[in-house]
């Protein structure tokens, strides 16, 4: 922990389970002081909490973005601050990242999926992100690619959790049925993802996160699949990874990851965790001791085969997949200790 005290703005969703909460309570943890501006107060959603309220959001982005841009200077301007921390920042004007250097020493940019996937467009965001003096990047493979596009400096720091709302948890069996399956996958829909799991139809899987009323009808009218309709979140992610035997990670290629924040999650449950295999996963935990990973539709179904019959095994790898997780130091107090390093050295 460093000795001087800083004075952070923190721009993000204050709602627990979203990583500026996270990162918010982990900063003060840690002894630094902090405010927040939570830019969804400024949003349709909130007064018309809704399909409707969010569709007003993305018909009228720009007339949000005024509100919230008005709103931020004014925050930015009424304290003296060390740091402005945006969590991705979509609404963000290049020109108040610009004035924001008048009321604080450092301007950082967070945004845990890839600054420049297109499914993640902003009028904004790539003119914004050469104003600000640190990009925070989950993604390491990118940071060169950052540099050549403007950015002024650039810093890896991998994904995190947050251990007071993801961690193993006992179910009754009446529970169990309900949150889990032979197989789980937690995420949001894309063909890619429902092209795999359709492969999966001889387990019993359960799906868990939005949008999958997107997926193919035949797909959805699989006996042995079960859409749940909504995002598993806060505890109830806990529930679904410990209820299910295996609990399934597919990355998004969209976002070029390698590794994701549901490869620091599931072992955070102390659940076993099925993932597609990268260089970067395989040098945070020990495939087939702390993982298990697979390459191809056939190399998948082969070991959900195997680990659904094999259970100590199973349970062995889950342990110490969660037990490698919590020695490597991978909350969110770590991280914001290590973006304070950053910021001090």
């Amino acid at each position: 922990m460093h000795d001087k005290k800083m004075r952070f703005l923190v721009y993000g969703e204050s709602w627990r389970g979203a990583m500026p909460y996270s990162a918010i309570n982990a900063l003060r943890h840690i002894g630094h002081e902090v405010y927040s501006f939570d830019y969804t107060d400024y949003q349709f959603r909130r007064f018309f909490p809704s399909r409707f309220g969010s569709l007003l959001d993305k018909i009228l982005f720009r007339q949000s973005a005024w509100v919230i841009n008005k709103a931020l200077q004014t925050q930015l301007r009424q304290g003296r601050f060390d740091a402005l921390l945006v969590f991705k920042g979509s609404h963000v004007w290049p020109e108040t990242v610009q004035m924001a250097q008048s009321h604080c020493r450092w301007r950082i940019n967070w945004n845990w999926d890839d600054y420049f996937n297109p499914i993640h467009y902003s009028p904004y965001l790539s003119q914004t992100f050469v104003n600000y003096d640190l990009i925070i990047t989950s993604r390491r493979h990118l940071s060169e690619e950052y540099i050549t596009r403007g950015a002024r400096r650039v810093e890896h720091l991998h994904f995190c959790y947050d251990p007071t709302i993801l961690y193993p948890v006992s179910l009754p069996e009446a529970d169990r049925v309900h949150w889990g399956g032979d197989v789980v996958f937690v995420g949001s829909w894309s063909q890619r993802r429902e092209k795999i799991l359709s492969n999966l139809d001889d387990f019993q899987l359960k799906i868990w996160g939005p949008s999958w009323r997107h997926a193919d009808r035949l797909f959805r009218d699989n006996a042995n699949l079960h859409v749940m309709g909504r995002a598993a979140e806060l505890e109830d992610m806990s529930r679904a990874f410990n209820a299910s035997r295996i609990s399934l990670n597919i990355l998004t290629l969209e976002n070029r990851d390698q590794t994701n924040v549901r490869n620091f999650e599931i072992p955070a449950c102390g659940a076993f965790q099925l993932t597609e295999r990268t260089e970067a996963l395989q040098e945070l935990f020990q495939e087939d001791k702390e993982i298990v990973c697979y390459a191809s539709t056939d190399e998948l179904i082969d070991k959900c085969r195997y680990f659904y019959s094999h259970d100590k095994e199973r349970q062995d790898i889950a342990r110490a997949g969660h037990q490698r997780l919590i020695a490597s130091g991978h909350t969110y107090v770590d991280r914001m200790q290590q973006l304070v390093s950053l910021l001090v050295e």
